[in-house]
């Protein structure tokens, strides 16, 4: 694929609250919350640290450390972020093919009674 429609396609996703919501949706479908965090991070460097942090009404030092370096941010520290982005989740009912339970921490699909296998 052409890289400049590569950017392009980059650039909407991170840019518009649209373009954003529906690249994040995609992601939550996954359950994995690591590419979620990765994900909003993406967008917070580039709308800009400061300027989504003001907005969160946080600290650029604590969103840099919850978003670029891998930290785990707080329930309440991902809405207000996705507050700053202009994003607000709502909770809609699984399919049935999505229904299958997955870890929360890293999207590993989770057989009942049986440990979870490596993806």
């Amino acid at each position: 694929m052409d890289q400049s429609i590569v950017d392009k396609e980059h650039e909407y996703f991170l840019s518009t609250p649209d373009g954003f919501s529906q690249y994040l949706s995609e992601i939550f479908k996954s359950g994995n919350c690591d590419r979620t965090i990765q994900a909003t991070a993406s967008a917070v460097l580039w709308k800009g640290l400061s300027d989504t942090a003001q907005a969160a009404g946080v600290t650029r030092a604590s969103l840099y450390r919850d978003y670029v370096t891998g930290g785990e941010p707080s329930l309440s520290n991902f809405m207000a972020v996705l507050d700053a982005l202009g994003i607000q989740l709502a909770a809609i009912p699984r399919s049935p093919a999505d229904s299958k339970k997955k870890d929360t921490k890293n999207g590993r699909e989770k057989a009942k009674g049986k440990k979870a296998s490596v993806t």
